[in-house]
């Protein structure tokens, strides 16, 4: 399932330490029977208003690209492994013409 992680990122110099930034981010946990197409799907329902299979397709194809280190395969993720959750990008389908027009 998913987890939320905030990380600090210090610079340590001359004795004085220094917040240099930060950065927020979701990691999801691995769990026996999770797929990536099952995350995707709970990703984007959990961040989008509307949900399509193109949404989803596009998700999963950002979220294969965010893990393409750790994934060699994207069928073959095991329980215990740790993914990162891109940012979901909203990207506007382009208008359905209505037939007869």
């Amino acid at each position: 399932g998913r987890q939320h992680f905030m990380v600090r990122l210090w610079c340590v110099g001359q004795g004085v330490e220094h917040v240099i930034g930060a950065v927020d981010t979701d990691i999801w946990s691995v769990e026996p029977g999770d797929n990536l197409w099952a995350i995707a799907e709970t990703v984007v329902a959990e961040r989008s208003e509307t949900q399509t299979r193109g949404s989803v397709a596009a998700y999963w194809s950002a979220l294969l690209e965010a893990n393409s280190d750790r994934l060699v395969d994207p069928d073959l993720i095991m329980p215990g492994q740790w993914l990162t959750l891109p940012r979901l990008r909203l990207v506007a389908e382009p208008e359905r013409l209505e037939s007869g027009r």
